[in-house]
């Protein structure tokens, strides 16, 4: 008996020795070259399951993850809702893998804004508000005062690299134009930097 439990042991602790590696890993915005914040780290799921991914780790505040899985090459997925997704094969080693989101902006980008701006028509894209969301009179106020309007997707906000790539071009014109103080301005959630 005890030979019997001597071979389990040794069984299932070389089986734990092997079973686990460590994938590390930071994700970026490659148009922004900064950490994105907030995320799921996904997997395939088996066959079998209902669902297509599993979900084995979060990206924290600084864009950094770290995951334990079985296998020593696996598929994983990146996604953030509001910085895009993507999927890399990464093999386990000891470094950080980067994972640089690269986001195509159709809708709205650098040529947009100059479009608009061109056309006297400019926006400063807002994260947040809901289908029916009011502007603020303070907000109405803003927009007249610099010639621009504020816009909202409601429940559906674009990517923020392309909120970001819009909006930036808006700010250098606004710049140009009446300085820097209206930055100070501006809603928060207009994603500026």
């Amino acid at each position: 008996m005890q030979k019997f439990l001597l071979i389990l042991l040794i069984i299932a602790s070389g089986n734990s020795a092997i079973s686990q590696y460590t994938y590390r890993g930071k994700v970026i915005s490659e148009a922004r070259q900064r950490t994105v914040a907030g995320g799921e780290v996904r997997v395939r799921s088996n066959n079998g399951t209902r669902q297509r991914y599993t979900v084995v780790g979060t990206i924290d505040t600084t864009g950094h993850f770290s995951v334990n899985l079985k296998d020593p090459l696996v598929t994983l997925i990146i996604d953030c809702s509001l910085a895009g997704s993507m999927s890399k094969t990464v093999s386990c080693t000891d470094t950080v893998t980067v994972f640089a989101l690269r986001t195509d902006c159709n809708q709205y980008n650098v040529k947009k804004a100059e479009l608009d701006i061109e056309k006297g028509s400019p926006l400063l894209l807002c994260y947040f508000g809901y289908a029916s969301y009011q502007f603020s009179d303070a907000d109405r106020d803003f927009e007249k005062k610099y010639g621009i309007s504020y816009y909202s997707f409601g429940d559906e906000p674009i990517l923020a690299d392309c909120m970001w790539l819009y909006n930036k071009t808006v700010a250098a014109w606004l710049d140009k134009k009446f300085g820097t103080e209206w930055r100070n301005e501006a809603r928060w959630d207009t994603n500026l930097y």
